[in-house]
């Protein structure tokens, strides 16, 4: 028996093929190193792990899950190198970064009361990825879902693809165990 959740319980497997097919001709010009995925995840930092070794006899005792999130969207391409991560959080200069110039770090900062992307801010990220690859005269192709916040834009040097709905799951290669991966060694990080 197989259980299915999230995403993939309703995927239209048809969908799902003719789009590897027509994937396969989208990427025939581009070099592996130019062919991008972005997508964005949540990422409710303050969670620990529910489960835990303890010693026999020692009083376990549970709190509330913390639901501060941060919405974080990775970009990478088809050989594994990673874009700076664009983090979303509710503060445009949160305490933590009190002392800390955040155009310094190796990651882009943006703001809203929800913490979740915007139209807007995922606009901005394109026009400054388009500008960078500009810059190194690069032509890509960078495969998106279809998110509302996802705007369809014309760029120089871009070419945006969006993946078709209810496919994600299948589809996005970030889906296939690279955003998992990422929020495994977060939690190992904040452990430690």
């Amino acid at each position: 028996m197989i259980l299915f959740c999230g995403e993939s319980k309703s995927v239209d497997t048809e969908t799902v093929d003719e789009w590897r097919i027509k994937v396969k001709q989208l990427i025939s010009s581009y070099e592996p190193r130019n062919i991008y995925n972005a997508d964005e995840t949540g990422l409710f930092y303050k969670i620990l792990p529910n489960k835990t070794i303890s010693f026999k006899n020692e009083i376990c005792i549970s709190g509330k899950k913390s639901k501060e999130r941060l919405t974080v969207m990775l970009c990478v391409n088809l050989i594994g190198e990673f874009e700076k991560p664009l983090i979303i959080g509710k503060s445009k200069k949160p305490r933590c970064f009190k002392n800390v110039d955040i155009k310094r770090l190796d990651l882009h900062w943006e703001a809203n009361k929800n913490a979740w992307m915007t139209r807007c801010i995922m606009t901005e990220w394109l026009m400054w990825f388009d500008e960078k690859m500009k810059k190194q005269k690069r032509k890509i192709i960078l495969f998106l879902d279809n998110a509302t916040s996802h705007p369809d834009l014309k760029l120089q040097n871009i070419n945006l693809v969006f993946l078709p709905p209810n496919t994600t799951s299948h589809c996005q290669p970030l889906d296939q165990g690279i955003i998992q991966n990422f929020k495994v060694i977060y939690r190992q990080m904040i452990l430690r």
